[in-house]
C-alpha cells in the first residue's frame, strides 16, 4: 500500500491494521485491568479509524477538495483530464496552481485560474490503476473571511477526473 499512495501509514494501515490490533491489545487489556480500560482503548481506536477513513481522500460529498486530494483511476492511463472551479471568493484563490504526483512521480501542475477550467496532463508513460496526489497551493476556510460559516479549508472543487488516450 506504501508504493501505491507513497504514504508512510496509508489509510489501509489505520482502517485494517489499527482495527487488527484494537482487539488484540482490548483483550490483553481487559483480562489485566477490567473492561473498562478495554473498551476506552476499542473507542479511541474506533474513533481514529473513523477520522482517518472520512478525511484520508481529500474530498468531500459535495465535490470540494481539501489541500491534499487522492484519487484512483482503473487500467492504463496516458493522459488525466482534470475539470473542476476554482472559487473567486478569496483573493489567494488568484494565486492558485494544482501540482499532480502519480504513484510518487511528478506529472506537472495547472494554473486554474478564477471560474470553471479544464486541464489536460500528459504522462510520461502509460500507467498501470494509478493513484493521482493533487496538492493545491491554497486552501481557505469560507468562515475565516467571513463568506460563509463553513470552516473547512476548501482548495478547490472538483467536476471530474478522467482517463484520455
Amino acid at each position: 500500500m506504501r508504493g501505491h499512495t507513497c504514504e508512510r501509514y496509508p489509510p489501509g494501515w489505520w482502517i485494517y491494521g489499527l482495527d487488527t490490533y484494537d482487539k488484540i491489545w482490548a483483550a490483553r487489556i481487559r483480562a489485566v485491568l477490567g473492561s473498562y480500560a478495554a473498551d476506552r482503548l476499542v473507542q479511541m481506536c474506533r474513533a481514529v479509524i473513523d477520522r482517518k477513513h472520512h478525511f484520508s481522500q481529500g474530498l468531500y460529498a459535495d465535490g470540494w477538495a481539501v489541500r491534499r486530494m487522492f484519487w484512483m483511476l482503473p487500467g492504463s492511463v496516458k493522459a488525466i483530464r482534470i475539470e473542476g472551479h476554482n472559487p473567486g471568493w478569496a483573493p489567494a484563490f488568484e494565486r492558485q496552481s494544482l501540482r499532480l504526483t502519480v504513484n510518487g512521480v511528478d506529472a506537472g501542475s495547472v494554473r486554474p485560474g478564477i471560474g470553471d477550467f479544464s486541464a489536460r496532463l500528459e504522462l510520461p508513460h502509460a500507467i498501470e490503476a494509478p493513484v493521482l496526489r493533487f496538492d493545491a497551493a491554497v486552501a481557505v476556510a469560507p468562515s475565516d473571511i467571513g463568506a460563509s460559516a463553513d470552516s473547512r479549508r476548501l482548495a478547490w472543487r472538483m467536476t471530474a477526473i478522467r482517463s484520455e488516450d
